[in-house]
This record gives structure tokens, sequence and C-alpha cells, in this order.
């Protein structure tokens, strides 16, 4: 996907809170200070939310037959089915990002998470 489609205020908000994840780590290890490994991720959490509230990421409704597919191909008919597929694409990307890193993070500090809620 083209990550270059993602060129709203919210999509570069959500960006450029992953991109501090790297310094992040650094500098939670480098001032054995692991506490802001968890506040960094309620900061991304919170952006994160605030992102899905004004860009929907793919169309809410799927049919009965769509529904009963596995998790791949349900996600491929989403995309199909999105307005503008190629940004419904690029946005699931980083939907999927913003997962890997909380649970990157969560992970570090030791604490498990749900797989789905």
């Amino acid at each position: 996907s083209d990550l270059g489609l993602l060129d709203t205020e919210a999509d570069g908000e959500v960006l450029a809170a992953l991109a501090q994840w790297p310094a992040v780590i650094r500098e939670a290890g480098d001032k054995r200070a692991p506490h802001r490994i968890a506040r960094y991720l309620e900061d991304l959490a919170a952006a994160y939310h605030k992102w899905y509230n004004v860009e929907r990421v793919v169309p809410m409704e799927l049919t009965d037959l769509e529904s009963r597919g596995d998790e791949a191909t349900r996600e491929a008919l989403r995309i199909a089915k999105a307005p503008e597929p190629a940004r419904a694409a690029a946005r699931l990307k980083l939907n999927d990002a913003v997962r890997d890193v909380i649970a990157s993070g969560l992970d570090l500090l030791g604490v498990t998470a749900p797989e789905k809620m």
C-alpha cells in the first residue's frame, strides 16, 4: 500500500507518534525508565483513537456472507468496498503498525494483552 495516501492531519499525527517509538525505547533503556514506554503507549493509544474516530479505515457494513470468511478475506472485501481502496489499504497498514507497536511495548513491560476484544 502507498503510505503517501495517509495525508490527513489525523494520519500525520499517528505517523508522527509511531516515528517516536525507536527513540522512546532507547531513552527508556538508557535512563532505566520503563515508565516512559508506558506513557508513550498511552499517548499512542490516544492518538490512534482520535484518528480512528475521524478517519474511517473501511466501511463498517459487512454482509452475512462476508462475515463468514477468514480475517484475510474479510479485510480484502472491506478494502474492495471502500470508496478509496488504496487509501483504505494504507490506513489498514497504519492500523496494523499501531497494533504492532502497542503489542511490542506491552511485551517489553511484561504485560500480556488479548489478541481480540
